[in-house]
């Protein structure tokens, strides 16, 4: 996160949490100071689903890169071949995922 964005975010948070307790002072009526006293909560709660949204948007339009998966399981093989030539043992495991994966 840049400065400016830091510093954005704490006026704008210092002016909101000002403008919330003058809004506390004045005489309104129930329903309505009900309504400032959870304008925290529901803020909250709507930047919460925002971001809970932008993630799910984010998950759905991700890009599969099959060429770049292909590319990057050849360089594993070879640098295992490689580590394999060099004398390196690896798990029973490792060599029964390695040999189904082919």
């Amino acid at each position: 996160m840049t400065m400016k964005r830091i510093h954005w975010i704490t006026v704008n948070s210092f002016l909101g949490c000002v403008a919330w307790a003058a809004a506390l002072q004045l005489s309104i009526p129930t329903p309505a100071r009900v309504a400032v006293l959870l304008a925290p909560l529901l803020l909250l709660v709507a930047f919460g689903m925002y971001m809970f949204l932008l993630l799910v948007y984010g998950a759905v339009t991700f890009r599969s890169c099959p060429e770049e998966a292909r590319a990057l399981h050849a360089d594993i093989c070879r640098a295992r071949n490689d580590l394999l030539g060099r004398g390196y043992r690896f798990d029973k495991e490792l060599q029964a995922g390695h040999s189904h994966n082919e």
